[in-house]
């Protein structure tokens, strides 16, 4: 063994995002930090890979972890694009669900925040309000203008759920920033806004396949249930 290397870390393939120029492939820092912390090694996915390149990132990574970012496109959720819909990248799209299609019978953790949950709804056949403000109009802050360390609102979690399991109380408090979210999906959905908006889905045929919609990765350093979520995650990344 490498000096180096005391132990092997969970490899987890992380998707993010692109400039605002299309140059750059980015990724939010505080995402490979909060991984990192929990114990993984996280890694960039290439946006622009073929199938077959993906099909060997699948099978070296443990773990797949999808981050926030700009919409995805309607049509992938067979709807036109309404004016309300924000900033769409229809290659950022095209690589996720090439990605998901070597991974979806797959049993290594999925874990997504944000658009990251949007996308793994749009990938098991759900649907999205393409903008909450306008199409599900309610008192509840969604799209904060604190900063992400500040929480705004509370989740529910469903108590028969993965979710629930892991955070081990029925209601605490999040963050907020997001103008899109699941309509409906074919997932069990774990948690709910206090204005009934879906705020975790979750496969129960899967050991680990959990999206939510706040931003755990702004509070690990301030809470403990965002550091449960990154912890159990990359636990069950390190079973593969």
């Amino acid at each position: 063994m490498n000096i180096y290397m005391k132990e092997k870390k969970p490899l987890i393939a992380v998707f993010g995002s692109r400039s605002d120029n299309k140059k750059l492939q980015i990724i939010r820092i505080n995402y490979l930090t909060s991984l990192s912390d929990a114990g993984a090694l996280p890694v960039l996915a290439p946006m622009f890979a073929s199938v077959e390149d993906y099909a060997q990132l699948a099978e070296t990574a443990d773990g797949f972890f999808f981050a926030g970012g700009v919409d995805i496109h309607p049509h992938r959720y067979g709807e036109e694009v309404l004016e309300e819909c924000g900033e769409i990248d229809t290659e950022r799209d095209r690589s996720e669900f090439d990605f998901y299609s070597v991974i979806k019978d797959s049993k290594k953790p999925v874990f997504g925040v944000c658009r990251g949950i949007q996308t793994m709804n749009v990938m098991r056949g759900g649907t999205l309000w393409q903008d909450v403000r306008t199409q599900k109009p309610s008192e509840t802050v969604h799209s904060q203008k604190a900063l992400g360390k500040e929480r705004t609102h509370k989740v529910k979690a469903v108590r028969d759920s993965l979710l629930f399991d892991i955070v081990g109380k029925e209601e605490f408090d999040v963050n907020s920033f997001h103008h899109q979210a699941v309509k409906s999906t074919r997932l069990k959905i774990s948690a709910y806004a206090e204005d009934g908006l879906v705020e975790a889905i979750e496969d129960e045929n899967h050991p680990f396949f959990l999206g939510v919609q706040w931003h755990p990765e702004y509070t690990t350093a301030i809470d403990e249930e965002s550091r449960r979520l990154f912890s159990a995650f990359v636990s069950a990344a390190k079973k593969n």
